[in-house]
Order: structure tokens, then C-alpha cells, then sequence
């Protein structure tokens, strides 16, 4: 479980860090990120990661997105 948590922070911390730089994130998977990202925050407090669904809109923009 700890390794897991570590390699998931990795990926976040990846994905901020290219975002900080304004490095291009168009060919990373961002729905795995943001699922990620969701079970991270899950880890931490199963309430907050359902607020962070319902209020999330990376997902209907990952929908628009081109293919």
C-alpha cells in the first residue's frame, strides 16, 4: 500500500510539475491522472474525494477533447 501511495503521488507530482512549467500535458493519459488524483485523495478522506467528484469538470472536458 505505501508503494503504491508513492508511485501514485510521483505521477501527481509529475503532472504539477509540467503544469508549473507550462510544459505541454497533451500526451499524458489524463483520466488516468485524475483517477489518481481520486484515489489519492479517497486514501485520505472518502468524503472529500466524493465532493471532488461531484465538482470536478476535468471529465467533461476530457470528453470535448479532440481526438
Amino acid at each position: 500500500m505505501r508503494a503504491q501511495l508513492h508511485g501514485n503521488l510521483e505521477q501527481v507530482r509529475q503532472l504539477r510539475n509540467r503544469i508549473a512549467h507550462h510544459e505541454p500535458i497533451f500526451a499524458r493519459d489524463l483520466a488516468l491522472d485524475l483517477a489518481t488524483i481520486g484515489r489519492i485523495v479517497q486514501m485520505r478522506c472518502a468524503h472529500i474525494e466524493r465532493w471532488m467528484n461531484r465538482h470536478e469538470s476535468v471529465t467533461s472536458l476530457l470528453k470535448r477533447r479532440p481526438v
